[in-house]
């Protein structure tokens, strides 16, 4: 397990159909990261996060989905 390290960054989600949503990384760790999203969208399996302030753009599957949060684990690319 790695190290989570706690974060408010704005970040992209981009489905892989190509829409993009808005979110917040709350925190992350080397393999994944919990995002508030908006409560209107379903996260799909995978997805492709961007945060610019992270330097971080890295495929991800949804783990889990609680209200408007998801924990995401990053693919290994």
């Amino acid at each position: 397990m790695h190290p989570r390290q706690r974060v408010v960054e704005a970040g992209n989600i981009r489905t892989q159909s190509g829409r993009s949503y808005a979110c917040t990384v709350r925190d992350v760790s080397a393999s994944g990261a919990r995002l508030r999203i908006p409560l209107d969208f379903k996260p799909p399996a995978e997805l492709r996060l961007n945060v610019p302030a992270l330097r971080l753009d890295r495929t991800a599957r949804v783990v889990w989905h609680h209200d408007n949060l998801i924990g995401v684990h990053f693919a290994d690319e």
